[in-house]
């Protein structure tokens, strides 16, 4: 029963959304003391952007416009938690094979 729903979630890690689910689920939630800030930073400013790219074509320049916005809008701390969280997430693919690299490596403090 737990290698099917295992299974079930590798299925759903198809496009960001996904990944960010199963990454949130498995290493987040169970993990942080306040897991609600992560999910919020995937909600307001990965989903919306990316969430609905293939993890497989994702760019760093599709991290950068994710972190661009984000310090347009005068939040570059928020642009950092986000640029770890994608970093994080990302390496989770690369972890089990699902991507060969990890498109949000490189990117300093700031998005920049």
């Amino acid at each position: 029963m737990q290698k099917r729903l295992e299974k079930l979630r590798i299925s759903d890690a198809h496009n960001v959304e996904g990944l960010a689910h199963v990454w949130y689920e498995r290493d987040i939630a169970p993990k942080y003391k306040r897991p609600e800030a992560v999910e919020r930073a995937i909600r307001r400013h990965i989903k919306p952007v990316i969430g609905k790219l293939p993890i497989e074509v994702v760019r760093p320049v599709h991290i950068d416009e994710v972190l661009t916005r984000i310090v347009a809008a005068g939040a570059p701390t928020v642009a950092n938690d986000v640029r770890r969280y994608l970093l994080r997430m990302f390496h989770f693919a690369v972890k089990r094979k699902w991507i060969d690299a990890n498109p949000a490596y490189g990117f300093d403090v700031a998005g920049r």
